[in-house]
């Protein structure tokens, strides 16, 4: 009888959780999609320093107001992990525009997992304006991130493996 109700009690939790992941990721599918300035960024110390309009940082350092970040709408379904799918993302920094791209959302708690990266041709060019010395020097949406949605206006990105010391903090337009 007691194996009975603790067989029960499992199927419950793991309903319990599998809605609380669909309603994360129904809530990613609203929120996430759109046009969003990048209100700071938070860079963490990395060895050879971070070039941002010409000067170059080499500890903890905020940045603000240094662009916007555009997401196309998406389908979370399209996004789970072994689909190759992507959504593509727009970064726009000194009226240049980088293309990005979402490639997995996971629910993760209250967060949402992903992994974004540069979406460009492939090969190396040369790194020849401020804006593009940035990307390349700060690794900006280029990782595994958490994404917190704060509220419909609001969302966070933290880097997965330096989560309080590289944050993106972006809002609507």
């Amino acid at each position: 009888m007691e194996i009975k109700y603790s067989l029960l009690s499992i199927l419950f939790i793991v309903i319990g959780c599998s809605n609380e992941r669909i309603r994360i990721l129904n809530q990613a599918e609203d929120v996430i999609p759109g046009n969003w300035h990048i209100e700071s960024v938070r860079l963490p110390r990395y060895g050879q320093g971070v070039t941002y309009q010409g000067n170059t940082f080499m500890s903890d350092t905020i940045l603000f107001d240094i662009g916007t970040f555009e997401i196309e709408p998406f389908s979370a379904d399209s996004l789970k992990p072994g689909i190759a799918s992507k959504v593509k993302c727009n970064l726009i920094i000194d009226n240049e525009d980088f293309p990005f791209s979402i490639n997995t959302l996971v629910a993760s708690g209250e967060d949402i997992f992903t992994f974004i990266g540069f979406n460009g041709p492939e090969g190396t060019f040369p790194i020849t304006t401020l804006a593009e010395k940035f990307i390349w020097s700060s690794y900006i949406f280029m990782d595994n991130y958490f994404i917190k949605i704060i509220d419909e206006d609001h969302i966070e990105l933290q880097r997965a493996n330096q989560r309080s010391e590289h944050v993106i903090t972006l809002k609507r337009q």
